[in-house]
């Protein structure tokens, strides 16, 4: 089944919130207990967009992204979280995909992202996607950074 994007709405906050009761996800990206604060900042983004992905009329993921613009000519992924009894389905990865191409690059852009060190399984699927540490170090906070330049490396849908 096809996915669909489209601007997070507030009407999605209830269900993605519902995802933190897991564990897994709750560790890498939460808390996010009564949030008002995030949900906030989501519905007043300037720079950027944050993405429900439905499957039908399923909310599957959810998907941050900050634009480029002169001074940053990368996108750059700020949050990416996939409904937990849908992980390991293929929808991360299409969710990807299908989000690369909604925003094509120019000769000069590049995708970026970070994953906590902490988060193994985020760095696998980042590089499994065709994206690369660079460097492969971490940096002070213990991220490390993803990049992605090569729409002809991902995978097809």
């Amino acid at each position: 089944m096809q996915l669909q994007f489209s601007k997070f709405r507030k009407e999605d906050f209830s269900e993605y919130q519902s995802w933190y009761a897991d564990s897994e996800l709750n560790l890498h990206l939460g808390p996010m207990e009564k949030d008002d604060e995030w949900l906030h900042a989501v519905m007043q983004e300037a720079d950027g967009c944050h993405y429900s992905v439905f499957q039908g009329n399923d909310l599957v993921a959810v998907i941050g992204v900050i634009l480029p613009d002169s001074e940053h000519p990368a996108y750059f992924i700020t949050d990416f979280a996939v409904k937990p009894t849908h992980r390991g389905k293929g929808i991360g990865s299409d969710a990807l995909d299908e989000l690369i191409k909604l925003h094509p690059l120019k000769p000069e852009q590049m995708w970026k992202t970070f994953v906590d060190v902490r988060n193994p399984k985020a760095k696998t699927f980042f590089e499994k996607n065709g994206w690369a540490c660079c460097p492969i170090t971490p940096n002070q906070d213990g991220m490390i950074e993803l990049t992605f330049r090569d729409i002809g490396s991902q995978k097809d849908s």
